[in-house]
């Protein structure tokens, strides 16, 4: 399944759930060229991000995790060529992560980030797997 989704805001209550759908050139002005998790767990599995970007922070994911710890957990995704192009603030050219997240056995390659941390930004795990 692909979605054009241009940065869309996502809080639901209980946890969101992403398995086998493709984000390919969304834009987003600010933050999450494809998709904005706020204070909701959320996982993703066999997901694909695709020349996704935004002006800001997280060119294909912005997570902001919340109060209760939440975490964004990535296993088997595909990030390539994400970015965000914004000199002065861009960072995390495929994820910007504001809470706590773990990534495995997935393939982070071409993202670019202006500011800076081009696979991802913001305290968390590091990225395990291929990079």
């Amino acid at each position: 399944m692909e979605i054009p989704s241009q940065g869309l805001p996502i809080t639901v209550p209980g946890s969101l759930t992403v398995t086998g759908t493709t984000f390919r050139g969304d834009q987003a002005p600010q933050v999450g060229g494809a998709i904005v998790i706020q204070g909701t767990p959320a996982t993703f599995a066999g997901d694909t991000f695709a020349n996704n970007s935004t002006t800001g922070f997280g060119g294909a994911i912005y997570y902001s995790g919340g109060l209760s710890g939440e975490t964004l957990s990535i296993r088997g995704s595909v990030f390539t060529g994400n970015n965000t192009n914004s000199p002065a603030i861009g960072l995390g050219g495929a994820i910007y992560n504001g809470g706590t997240a773990t990534v495995a056995n997935s393939l982070f390659e071409n993202n670019l980030a202006a500011g800076g941390a081009s696979t991802m930004a913001a305290p968390s795990t590091a990225p395990s797997g291929r990079s």
